[in-house]
């Protein structure tokens, strides 16, 4: 037998799901990891007789490894807002609660608290790249570099003065600035990120979109997001942001509901980024169009939770109830896991370094303990049981998450800051 390769890490699972191929699973396997990256996936023999590891990680026989989750849309720092008002309708929510509050409290301290809090409740949950949009962007930068986490964190575009910029033409500028400082950066990047339709003039949108070309920047928009969105105006917001060039292979969509056919079409043959999954029906057909669909959480002030799993069930969920027997279509959880994964690593342009355990790739991943038995289809007891826990959680093969505690922050810290703020 031949000399033993020198690696940093194995850790041992009873299950290895890579995404990619998809629908694989591999039983009683070895992810195998040096310098950062995944260099094997192996069984359990070939590994002992192969690598010498300097740390070993032996999970039970009930884990199962998987890529670490990527929330594709986020406002990480809206922790801090967590159950400030429920249910209200949209504008009444924003109008009444949201921007007053944050015209009270918001500042860059304020946001990078709640952004590290935001990254302790994603890694805890096996997320380990995320797509943001917020006030500070460069505080929610920072925040995700501290925790090791991957993220697009974009500058927030709107034609009114707030917190961080006094006008949208000020925030291109500052989101300009910030791009040239993290464009050379590991693991963090920058977006242009104009609020919505209603809230971004015309003027700005070309000026982000030139802007946008001209430095490969994805744009991330809230696009259709609410029935009051698409029926108060004369032009229909898809109809709009094809007259002004912004339905482009750059554009992460944001929710996406009330759309008709033809713009689902339309959608579809632009090739856009991504579409963002907000559970509705038009997923469905979006996805039937052949447009990438990714998952998201939202902020935590509008869905209280950052725990991507819970989105993946509740989008499955939906899609099931959404199916008659005579559709002929069934919910692939599978697929599923990979809206979750290497659809949302394509859509942020990093599927060369994450989404998927493949070799070559960081080694970005989660275990997750299966808690329930037995287990005919490891793909729905993912999706579908909600008992399971996120045990370690790794980023470039660093330990963040070990034995359900986070390694990389003091989050009873954060927590107490949280709860200083929320006085």
């Amino acid at each position: 037998m031949g000399e033993k390769e020198s690696v940093d890490l194995c850790i041992v699972a009873k299950w290895v799901v890579p995404v990619v191929p998809s629908g694989v699973v591999h039983e009683d396997s070895t992810v195998v990891v040096k310098g950062g990256d995944i260099v094997a996936i192996v069984p359990h023999s070939t590994a002992e007789e192969k690598y010498d590891a300097k740390e070993v990680v032996r999970l039970d026989k009930r884990h199962a490894l998987v890529p670490g989750l990527v929330n594709m849309h986020a406002h990480s720092a809206m922790t801090l807002l967590r159950a400030i008002q429920d249910d209200v309708s949209l504008m009444d929510w924003l109008q009444n609660y949201i921007w007053p509050a944050e015209s009270a409290c918001v500042t860059e301290e304020y946001v990078e608290d709640g952004a590290l809090l935001a990254c302790a409740e994603m890694l805890r949950t096996g997320t380990t790249a995320f797509n943001d949009q917020y006030f500070f962007p460069e505080a929610t930068a920072r925040a995700a570099a501290k925790t090791g986490m991957r993220a697009l964190v974009g500058a927030p575009i709107i034609n009114v003065e707030t917190a961080w910029s006094k006008s949208g033409q000020e925030g291109i500028a500052k989101g300009m600035k910030l791009h040239e400082q993290y464009k050379d950066h590991d693991t963090v990047h920058i977006s242009l990120a104009p609020h919505a339709p209603y809230t971004v003039s015309d003027e700005l949108f070309t000026e982000v979109m030139k802007l946008a070309d001209e430095h490969d920047l994805r744009v991330h928009l809230h696009l259709h997001e609410t029935e009051f969105e698409v029926t108060s105006v004369e032009e229909r917001p898809v109809a709009r942001m094809e007259r002004l060039g912004v339905l482009t292979e750059r554009l992460i969509a944001v929710h996406m509901v009330h759309l008709t056919d033809e713009e689902i079409s339309l959608i579809a043959s632009k090739g856009i980024a991504a579409v963002v999954h907000c559970p509705s029906g038009a997923a469905a057909e979006l996805s039937k169009a052949g447009v990438r669909l990714c998952i998201g959480t939202d902020g935590a002030a509008s869905n209280d939770s950052l725990d991507m799993w819970q989105e993946i069930r509740l989008a499955a969920l939906l899609e099931r109830s959404a199916l008659s027997p005579s559709d002929g279509r069934t919910v692939l959880c599978s697929q599923l896991l990979e809206a979750a994964t290497i659809n949302g690593a394509r859509a942020l342009g990093i599927a060369h370094r994450t989404g998927s355990l493949e070799e070559g790739k960081a080694a970005d991943l989660a275990a997750v303990r299966i808690r329930s038995e037995p287990v005919y289809d490891l793909f729905t007891n993912l999706v579908f049981c909600g008992t399971n826990t996120v045990t370690h959680v790794w980023t470039s093969g660093i330990a963040r998450v070990v034995d359900e505690k986070l390694v990389c922050v003091d989050e009873e810290e954060l927590l107490d800051k949280a709860r200083v703020w929320g006085e």
